[in-house]
């Protein structure tokens, strides 16, 4: 299973005209749906500048997931070539995220008597789905379930990125960055970065945070825009000034899809990129948000008629928040000042 979507799309598009965003939408389609047909892999849909493709269906593979690999890999390597292109022709830059899981799916026909889709469903579908917005919180462009990188470590160079459990699941899963195929496809400085990484995942899983942040930044020394070891920097920092309970065991918690993380019934004093908002844990706002955060005012209204109407909302406002034994009187007096108004000018 493979979900691929454009980074940052509402920004992107708001920079281009609707004609000329149809054409930008159609040639970026265009490029990714031949890389997944090249790659014997179905086209189920697209949803606005989202790519969403199988395989083993209706034809069935030797290795799914060895097809699918090599796709996400090919689309990433196409887009070079586009950003390039777009790039001299004074078009915005665009970077694509994919997800991909490997499990049973339910295949098939499915819609009304007259219109259906030959589609996939089920629970390997939304991890699928659920992985490519997780790129987003580690700076990642291609993320595989545990699954497929088993079923093709032998080709491929994965990096062990976390312990996710996914919104709707109980149980963790480990994920994998796709770096390339195992050639010299994936430059040597990212290969001893990656070691650098892996090395300080290790100590950062025992707790030795400071350990971890030395390796971090080594890895960092290597290879400056590697995001995850920036990451796990900040959550090691993190740890040191609030030391997580004894049964911290690493693993987060994908919440809002995929909008922020939760380490098990733990929070930091301060926020941190990739820790959760939500209503089981102590609300994180930065503060250069939080001043923002106003209620609602409406609009003040301008003719005579918008006076009526704002001063009637207003009236019913009040009801509304009224007492309940007050309610029913207010209510009699609103209805008999609502009497008072002619109907023509209601």
């Amino acid at each position: 299973m493979l979900f691929s979507d454009i980074a940052g799309f509402t920004t992107f598009s708001e920079k281009l005209p609707p004609e000329e965003l149809v054409l930008v939408l159609n040639e970026y389609l265009s490029a990714m749906t031949e890389i997944v047909f090249k790659n014997d892999g179905t086209l189920d849909k697209y949803e606005g500048d989202a790519v969403m493709a199988f395989w083993g269906a209706p034809v069935e593979l030797d290795n799914n997931a060895l097809h699918a690999c090599n796709a996400a890999l090919e689309m990433q390597e196409k887009l070079v070539e586009i950003r390039e292109k777009w790039r001299a022709e004074g078009k915005p830059n665009v970077q694509v995220r994919i997800g991909l899981n490997t499990g049973e799916m339910v295949v098939g026909n499915m819609g009304g008597i007259g219109k259906f889709d030959y589609t996939v469903i089920g629970d390997s579908v939304n991890l699928g789905s659920r992985l490519e917005g997780a790129n987003k919180q580690y700076g990642t462009y291609i993320m595989a379930s545990e699954r497929t990188q088993e079923l093709v470590k032998d080709y491929f160079v994965f990096r062990e990125l976390d312990l996710l459990v996914v919104k709707g699941k109980t149980m963790p899963i480990k994920v994998f960055e796709l770096l390339g195929r195992k050639d010299d496809s994936v430059p040597a400085i990212k290969i001893s970065a990656v070691e650098q990484y892996l090395g300080g995942l290790e100590l950062y899983r025992r707790k030795q945070f400071a350990e971890a942040i030395k390796k971090f930044n080594e890895a960092l020394v290597i290879d400056p825009t590697d995001s995850p070891s920036s990451l796990y920097i900040e959550r090691s920092q993190v740890y040191l000034d609030t030391p997580p309970p004894d049964d911290w065991n690493g693993v987060f918690i994908l919440k809002r899809n995929n909008s922020s993380l939760a380490s098990n019934s733990f929070l930091p004093k301060t926020p941190l990129r990739g820790f959760p908002d939500s209503t089981k844990f102590r609300q994180v706002i930065p503060p250069s948000t939080a001043t923002s955060q106003r209620p609602f005012e409406p609009p003040r209204p301008t003719t005579e008629r918008e006076t009526r109407c704002f001063g009637e909302a207003r009236l019913r406002r009040f009801l509304i928040s009224s007492e309940t034994p007050r309610r029913a009187e207010e209510g009699n007096s609103r209805n008999k000042c609502r009497r008072k108004i002619p109907s023509h000018r209601r």
